[in-house]
């Protein structure tokens, strides 16, 4: 999935390629927003098609505009992507946004997995962040097999320490069901993760 000079990938402008990999291409490419070069990595196939036991991941934390922007580039890779924090939905709009119907159609795809995780890092209100278990309740009914929850602990983001407690909690009101609880929590890491089946654990 070479990319030529002149692509778009958001606010980048590709400017040359610099070097290529196992794991992927990087380029010199332009922050047209900031008006700087950088470089960009992108994964390409080769890198990505492994054997089962050590396949990775992509983990994306990404604003929600350039999530937009990347639909079709993420619709292209062959590896599992996950998004962190909810994918950074943006409130109030929530599931009526752009950014989660992108998300909804990378998970259509059927390799896409959504970290339940840091709800205050988009909320415009107070806990419980009823706007954020709006997006949290849609996900878990279209896709309880491809969640997974997460503390964020130390929480690097968080203007107010949240209460570790609670947000666990939280997970209760999104999930009432227990077995689907148990499915974000347990069976749906062992997947993702490779993690030892809870049956084989020791």
């Amino acid at each position: 999935m070479g990319l030529t000079p002149g692509t778009r990938l958001g606010v980048y402008e590709v400017i040359a390629p610099i070097g290529e990999g196992g794991m992927g291409q990087v380029l010199r490419a332009r922050d047209t927003k900031l008006d700087r070069d950088v470089a960009i990595k992108i994964l390409l196939d080769a890198g990505l098609i492994e054997s089962s036991e050590h396949r990775r991941h992509l983990q994306l934390n990404m604003a929600p505009e350039l999530l937009i922007s990347l639909e079709d580039v993420l619709l292209r890779l062959p590896t599992p992507l996950v998004f962190d924090h909810f994918g950074r939905v943006p409130q109030p709009d929530g599931i009526k946004h752009q950014a989660y119907r992108t998300i909804r159609t990378l998970l259509d795809k059927g390799q896409t997995w959504v970290k339940m995780s840091a709800p205050y890092s988009t909320s415009k209100v107070a806990p419980p962040y009823a706007d954020v278990a709006n997006v949290a309740k849609d996900l878990v009914r279209v896709a309880p097999e491809r969640l997974v929850w997460a503390s964020d602990w130390p929480h690097p983001t968080a203007t107010e320490r949240p209460n570790d407690a609670v947000l666990f909690d939280l997970l209760s009101e999104w999930a009432p069901d227990e077995a689907v609880r148990n499915r974000i929590l347990v069976q749906n890491p062992e997947v993702l993760y490779r993690f030892p089946a809870s049956g084989e654990l020791r």
